[in-house]
């Protein structure tokens, strides 16, 4: 469906955390991403979220290397902990109510700055960044080397399907799997960078929208983000929408989900660990305070293995 409505931007949302959110999120996929597009620069990471988030939910970061030493940390909320590495601030959690795409920006700047030139840059622009994050994604799936690995890990019991109003396992193959990105990333492209721009809704009606409406959309939307409308019928859609059994919006201030992977195929449990932090400390701690408490609990790791 081409035509933006909020109903259907909802369902974008739980179609895009299923499949974007916690795939990419995954710590094993994004082990694979590395294997793959080596970056001696940056590390991908993760961290327990700060009070920006939801509590238990998890934060993907970069650590900024030299070497084997880990200089700071790059963070698409709170920017980087080395001089020089970065001035923006990419993800307003504040501004932007369901942006939960760090794991998204985080896998743009890391594939950006490796020697494969052609993946697309990070940027401020809200609506560019995304068609970039499409881009990306796009060409992963393009990559053999990736799908291959890929293929490898044993996500059963491990990623849910948000999609429905309890959230059970995903009981799809791989092949469907990546079907379904396929799908969510046409449905990102078209209308559902509206999902991560401020409320999280559509423009109002374009044949509608007096002078002051139209500026306000053309705001709401991002800086270079065409614009996408309803259609003259859209109360005839949004009613019929309404009395389908659409699960509960399910906004997730961090990637609770995304990191959850354990299983892998064919592979010795004590051969490959993934890190985890293990970060325990008072909720009303000072957040700096807590990114310096996680460093030390690094430590704790979680087997992962592979299917046969």
């Amino acid at each position: 469906m081409d035509v933006c409505t909020n109903d259907e931007l909802q369902r974008f949302g739980l179609e895009h955390y299923t499949f974007i959110n916690q795939i990419f999120g995954s710590d094993l996929v994004r082990e694979d991403i590395a294997n793959v597009y080596p970056n001696p620069k940056y590390k991908l990471t993760v961290e327990e979220a700060g009070d920006d988030f939801d509590e238990g939910s998890d934060h993907h970061i970069l650590t900024i290397m030299h070497g084997k030493k880990e200089l700071g940390t790059w963070c698409s909320v709170d920017g980087c902990e080395v001089k020089g590495e970065c001035n923006e601030k990419y993800q307003d959690t504040t501004r932007d109510i369901n942006d939960t795409l760090c794991q998204s920006y985080t896998l743009l700047k890391y594939l950006s700055s490796t020697d494969h030139n052609s993946f697309p840059e990070l940027t401020t622009d809200r609506y560019v960044v995304q068609m970039n994050m499409v881009k990306m994604y796009r060409k992963l799936l393009e990559n053999k080397e990736f799908i291959s690995q890929f293929n490898t890990i044993d996500h059963a019991k491990i990623w849910k399907d948000y999609r429905v109003e309890h959230a059970q396992f995903l009981s799809m193959k791989m092949l469907p799997i990546i079907a379904e990105i396929k799908m969510v990333l046409d449905k990102w492209e078209k209308y559902g960078f509206y999902y991560f721009i401020d409320e999280g809704k559509c423009p109002p009606p374009q044949a509608e929208a007096g002078p002051e409406e139209g500026a306000a959309a053309e705001g709401a939307a991002a800086e270079g983000a065409p614009r996408t409308t309803r259609s003259m019928d859209s109360a005839a859609a949004e009613k019929r929408a309404a009395s389908w059994k659409t699960p509960p919006s399910k906004r997730r201030r961090g990637d609770d989900a995304g990191a959850k992977t354990k299983k892998r195929k064919g592979r010795k449990k004590n051969k490959r660990k993934s890190k985890r932090l293990h970060k325990k400390t008072n909720k009303k701690t000072n957040k700096k305070t807590n990114k310096k408490t996680n460093k030390k609990h690094r430590k704790n790791k979680k087997k992962t293995t592979r299917k046969k």
